[in-house]
């Protein structure tokens, strides 16, 4: 009886590991995360997709620049993705108004993954929902990092 549990155990803990790395592995290679942020006079759109990061200005700076993304901020913000239930995106409220009254840009996150698009709501640019805080601060800070390597 021992024996057939632990053959029972050691197959369902593989089929699980095979499914959480296909998972994994179509996440990487169908996910794109989109992030806007703008205010009257300027836009900032950042995309990003697999091996690469585009970033498009709007305003006092304009341009369309592409960037190599490594494997490392790929796989980490593909964990940032799937800390996130994404059903609930559109849910999560942001915790500031400043936008409202121009004293912050509006932001908004998109996270594409097949054919499904989840869309946060409008929150303050540096003040995201608190369940989309790290997904947001890894996203911001590729960009920040490029504007830097320009």
């Amino acid at each position: 009886m021992k024996a057939l549990t632990i053959i029972l155990l050691t197959v369902l803990a593989t089929s699980i590991n095979k499914c959480s790395s296909s998972d994994t592995k179509a996440l990487k290679q169908e996910l794109v995360i989109e992030y806007d942020a703008q205010t009257r006079g300027s836009q900032s759109k950042v995309i990003i997709k697999n091996d690469s990061l585009i970033i498009a200005e709007q305003g006092r700076k304009e341009g369309v620049f592409y960037y190599k993304l490594s494997d490392e901020d790929w796989n980490s913000l593909i964990k940032e993705v799937q800390k996130i239930d994404r059903d609930k995106i559109k849910t999560f409220k942001a915790p500031t108004n400043k936008r409202a009254v121009d004293a912050a840009r509006t932001a908004q996150i998109r996270v594409l993954h097949k054919e499904n698009l989840y869309e946060s709501n409008l929150f303050d640019e540096g003040n995201p929902p608190t369940e989309l805080k790290a997904l947001v601060n890894k996203v911001a800070g590729l960009y920040i990092n490029s504007k830097k390597n320009k």
